[in-house]
């Protein structure tokens, strides 16, 4: 039975580690910093736990202190969902720094993972009885435990989450631990194993039926995909009905809809894409990468009928949740496909006269979408005098800036103009807010569009632009550190 345990256990440590990033995510993303901070504070743990583990089965060597190990991680699993929002929530607020959050909120895991670390060492201790055998033993128990992470790894990735999703998934560990804390002793430490089952039980019955809570608004879906965790609430709007949200996480909204005007863009970014239309009046097909729950694609087709569009989307479950909660419906003239936008732009196909790139997280992106290869890759896909629309969070000048200088710098070496747009305060260079950019594969000067979109137009930023930082590539994109930068700046959204 031991063999059982320490394979289980070693399956539980990477499904938890897996699991851990979606109930971080919605509230701090998944950047590199979170991840960083997961796999750290998780080896961390674990390297505390053998060591724990090494001594307590020097002193007790009795399958009852192993069954209470495993007794005792199953509770502090069980746990988590009751603790998650509160914890989590106030970080945000708290801690500025997104790579100080990122370990806090790891910091949430170390419990269960310290004492699942114990259990390979304490294993071992109980299994050799001959000194003669004890390296076979030790190193055949180390490799079942590293057999169960892996399988825990592909079970997690492929059909866990997305199955069960982030917060049935804890209770099922916890589940699975209590099962092993049987299996290690059956009659030992009875109380403790009913404890703990009585209270998983009483966990996942609070934490199912509350829905996690909002700031303001209705929740209305809560999804974990094969990608991301999704959410989608209603926010109060006075005097008028709720705006529909949808986001990968509480604090950033990635697209929005009014139920009662469906047809009216609420997000402020989104609009400034009308630029495009407006100054390419002949823009017969057009590339989206990032296509959320397709607002701007059915306003693009609103303003320019002929106009035929693919949409590059890399969760099929954001595409199904914008026909389901967004009013979406097929249309011959978007044409969706459901891949990694750069994986995308790196095959050949149609050219394009306007490409609109809206991927970004928060105040960071991925960072293969943000270098000079795929500004690249997008200029061999434009047609002549074609357009590519950007959108993401920066300042552009002093604390917070790094990452508008950065991508300008690298746009600059592929596009003749680059213009840009700040969208919530177009005469202040120091506040982090939303930028437009609107780089054109040609050197002729654009004119000022008529009609509504001259509005935006007046927007444009017109005084000198720092270029003092290099390029990004694939091999050095630091958007993570240039944004992280940014928190120390005042922002608007």
């Amino acid at each position: 039975m031991i063999e059982t345990v320490v394979f289980l256990s070693g399956g539980v440590v990477m499904v938890l580690e897996l699991a851990a990033s979606r109930v971080i995510a919605p509230y701090l993303g998944t950047s590199l910093f979170v991840w960083t901070s997961l796999i750290g504070m998780i080896l961390g743990s674990l390297s505390l736990g053998y060591y724990l583990g090494g001594r307590l089965a020097d002193l007790r060597p009795e399958p009852k202190t192993l069954s209470a190990v495993l007794a005792s991680a199953s509770a502090s699993i069980a746990l988590i969902p009751l603790i998650q929002a509160p914890i989590l929530s106030a970080l945000v607020p708290s801690i500025s720094d997104l790579r100080f959050r990122a370990l806090a909120a790891a910091a949430l895991f170390v419990i269960p993972s310290t004492l699942l670390g114990i259990v390979s060492p304490f294993a071992a201790r109980l299994k050799v009885k001959a000194v003669a055998h004890s390296g076979r033993t030790v190193g055949g128990l180390y490799a079942l435990s590293t057999l169960g992470s892996i399988s825990g790894t592909f079970a997690a990735g492929f059909w866990l989450i997305p199955a069960a999703g982030s917060t049935r998934l804890l209770f099922l560990l916890a589940l699975v631990l209590l099962v092993c804390s049987l299996l290690a002793a059956p009659r030992a430490v009875p109380f403790l194993k009913i404890g703990v089952l009585i209270f998983a039980a009483i966990s996942a019955s609070f934490s199912l039926e509350t829905p996690p809570s909002l700031a303001a608004g209705e929740l209305v879906l809560d999804l974990d995909t094969a990608y991301q965790r999704l959410l989608v609430f209603d926010l109060p709007v006075e005097n008028r009905q709720p705006v529909r949200i949808l986001s990968m996480g509480f604090e950033e909204y990635h697209s929005a809809m009014l139920l009662d005007a469906p047809d009216e863009l609420p997000l402020g970014y989104t609009q400034f894409f009308r630029l495009a239309p407006a100054l390419h009046p002949d823009l017969r097909r057009a590339l989206v990468i990032g296509g959320g729950a397709l607002s701007y694609p059915r306003d693009l087709l609103r303003h320019s009928p002929a106009t035929r569009i693919d949409v590059v989307e890399l969760d099929p479950a954001v595409t199904q949740v914008a026909r389901d909660y967004f009013g979406f419906r097929d249309d011959p003239r978007i044409a969706i496909h459901h891949e990694d936008g750069r994986t995308y732009l790196n095959r050949s196909g149609p050219s394009y006269d306007a490409v609109f790139l809206d991927v970004f997280y928060g105040r960071t992106v991925p960072f293969h979408l943000a270098t000079l290869e795929s500004a690249r890759r997008i200029a061999d896909r434009l047609s002549p005098g074609g357009m590519l629309v950007i959108n993401f969070m920066s300042a552009l000048e002093g604390p917070g800036s790094d990452l508008f200088r950065a991508e300008y710098a690298t746009l600059k070496r592929v596009f003749p103009q680059v213009l840009v747009f700040p969208v919530h305060a177009p005469n202040d260079a120091r506040i982090v807010q939303n930028q437009v950019l609107l780089a054109v594969l040609s050197s002729d000067p654009l004119q000022a569009p008529r009609g509504d979109a001259l509005r935006y137009w007046r927007h444009l930023w017109r005084s000198p632009i720092l270029s003092d930082l290099a390029e990004m590539t694939d091999d050095r994109a630091p958007v993570e550190l240039y944004a992280s930068r940014q928190a120390a700046a005042p922002a608007v959204h």
